[in-house]
């Protein structure tokens, strides 16, 4: 239909191109050049859209009507609201061959647990609020960090919780695009945390069902379908996990049980065998800690700071990045150099930089020149204990 209207007004503009001030199409070649490159503009930027296979958020459903669709067809708020704990049973396919089985939990608001068992061992994974780790084939437990682990548990909250009530866990849901192609039709709704963590949810627009996950800090894509009633609301009896790298496993879903009262437990990662001597771990991160202050004025690094405005929508209104150089001082706040902003890289001129480095200079040299003198009179916390010292031994010789 967009397409439609823009064409209309193509041919609009075009008549009043070929007719104006009585000129006619027959009578003018230059109208009908106009003419031809106005058709071959609008038929390029018809077939562009067309391969890239995207339609852009100005004219799609927010993302929270896209979620409340989903609800409304997989049974409900009220029957999700009233699942507190689940557990599935797996069969693992690997080209229609049978690979292991695999079983995963979840509690609400935001555990959740798989375990895969394979003839060669057994992989488990889980994701709280408190953590969120994997042991691996080689029996050690492996802590997850950074962007991996922001992500576990940014889907460890949308999954146990079935998408409900996102807004009251501070997670930020906007539509990005309507996908097109040779499959099925997707809207992708990104869902994200302040923490930097984002995940794209993909939605059916035909039948309302959750369709596909794509986690791009694990480079994981999952595929859900033949949904089918398990106790009161739908369940993806399917699931195809493709890991880049790894292959492409399928999920046949077995066995579905709700609220067995699943402890909080069993999403904490297990226990080492030997005991962990607390006051000798704790006198070495001590002394590591004094090193580390130690050497850490010695350094300088880049701080990327990300500012965004949302909308009530959830669309991003406005969207400054700023990146600076940091110079960590002693016992003070750092001095902190800004290098860009939104792309254009400060400083714009030799003024500039020579104002900014002085005041960068000035303020590090203003703070050693105050530790030098305070050192040479003895204000030091060292020299205030001795002072204090002799001021103690005076009293009591007196």
């Amino acid at each position: 239909m967009q397409l439609f209207l823009q064409d209309n007004a193509v041919n609009r503009c075009s008549r009043d191109l070929l007719f104006t001030r009585g000129l006619s199409f027959a009578r003018k070649p230059i109208a009908r050049c106009a003419l031809l490159l106005i058709v071959f503009f609008a038929c390029n930027k018809q077939m562009l859209r067309a391969q890239t296979g995207t339609t852009t958020s100005n004219h799609l459903p927010s993302a929270e009507k896209i979620v409340q669709s989903y609800l409304k067809t997989i049974g409900g708020k009220k029957r999700i609201a009233s699942i507190r704990d689940a557990t599935y049973e797996w069969e693992i396919q690997l080209k229609e061959r049978s690979m292991g089985i695999a079983k995963t939990q979840m509690k609400f608001p935001a555990s959740v647990r798989a375990q895969l068992t394979f003839g060669n061992g057994e992989i488990v994974s889980a994701a709280n609020p408190r953590s969120a780790w994997i042991y691996g084939l080689d029996g050690r437990v492996h802590t997850l960090t950074d962007a991996e682990a922001a992500a576990a548990r940014l889907q460890a909250g949308l999954d146990a919780s079935h998408l409900l009530d996102i807004k009251k866990r501070n997670v930020l849901a906007r539509i990005v695009s309507l996908r097109t192609g040779a499959a099925d039709s997707a809207y992708v709704v990104e869902f994200s945390l302040r923490s930097g963590a984002r995940l794209r949810y993909l939605f059916s627009p035909t039948t309302k069902l959750l369709i596909g996950i794509e986690d791009d800090a694990r480079n994981t894509t999952t595929r859900f379908g033949d949904y089918r009633s398990e106790g009161s609301i739908l369940e993806a009896h399917r699931m195809n996990v493709d890991i880049r790298g790894s292959g492409e496993l399928t999920f046949l879903l077995k066995r579905v049980t709700y609220n067995a009262g699943i402890a909080d437990a069993v999403f904490d990662p297990p226990q080492p065998a030997e005991a962990l001597d607390v006051p000798a771990l704790l006198r070495e991160v001590s002394r590591n800690q004094d090193q580390l202050e130690q050497r850490f004025t010695e350094y300088s690094f880049i701080q990327k700071e990300t500012a965004r405005e949302i909308s009530s929508k959830g669309e991003i209104k406005k969207e400054t990045v700023k990146v600076f150089e940091v110079f960590p001082i002693a016992n003070r706040k750092p001095v902190m150099k800004l290098i860009s902003e939104n792309g254009f890289h400060y400083p714009a001129s030799a003024q500039l930089k020579n104002k900014s480095e002085w005041r960068m200079n000035s303020q590090v040299l203003n703070g050693t020149r105050t530790r030098m003198n305070r050192r040479s009179k003895g204000d030091t916390p060292s020299g205030r204990r001795r002072k204090a010292l002799t001021r103690n031994r005076v009293r009591m010789t007196t």
